[in-house]
């Protein structure tokens, strides 16, 4: 009789996050909501914010200095520069998605994370918020948080200032780029699937 082992050679442990760890240059973020830090996965090893190479701090620099919508949030930030960087990488990839977030020395696009309804992040220049390659507005994201919340059609076109018939045609809309869900439950369904929740 042979003896059972939990141990497999077909999947390496070192593989988390979409990144094989032990492998790779690959860099996936991760964001810490609690005091909006940021640490990384690289070569095997989680590693603080404060210690990435400076080729890839370089890449999102360029990121940052090119995103005009940013600069509000960031204006009223009395912060160091690597400070800010980390904030604005926590915004724009601090979701850990299994996807690394620099791929080949490439930055990658940004992620679907907002840590609230609200978040800064939202009038941001180089962020999209996307489903099946349709960029979601700030809009979309206000009835997707709403529906969450199971809020009224009512109170939905109330809070946007529209009529609840400019509200259905909305929806439609959404409900498409969404990849054709039916209904407000479908909606939030597929938002849980697409990371655009904040819970």
């Amino acid at each position: 009789m042979h003896a059972k082992t939990t141990t497999s050679n077909t999947f390496p442990q070192q593989i988390f996050a979409g990144i094989n760890l032990k492998n790779s240059n690959d860099v996936e973020f991760v964001g810490i909501k609690k005091t909006k830090t940021v640490v990384f996965l690289q070569n095997g090893s989680v590693k603080p914010f404060k210690n990435l190479q400076n080729d890839y701090l370089q890449l999102i620099l360029d990121s940052f200095n090119g995103d005009e919508g940013s600069r509000p949030y960031f204006e009223g930030l009395d912060v160091p520069l690597l400070r800010k960087l980390e904030i604005y990488t926590y915004y724009m990839w601090g979701d850990l998605d299994h996807t690394p977030d620099i791929i080949n020395g490439v930055l990658q696009p940004s992620e679907n994370f907002r840590d609230c309804t609200n978040c800064p992040s939202i009038k941001f220049s180089n962020k999209e918020f996307t489903v099946h390659d349709e960029v979601l507005n700030e809009r979309d994201l206000t009835i997707i948080d709403m529906s969450l919340k199971e809020e009224t059609d009512i109170a939905i076109a109330s809070r946007l200032n529209i009529a609840v018939k400019t509200l259905d045609s909305y929806k439609t809309k959404l409900f498409k780029k969404m990849g054709g869900v039916q209904s407000k439950i479908g909606l939030v369904s597929a938002s849980y699937q697409h990371r655009l929740t904040t819970v």
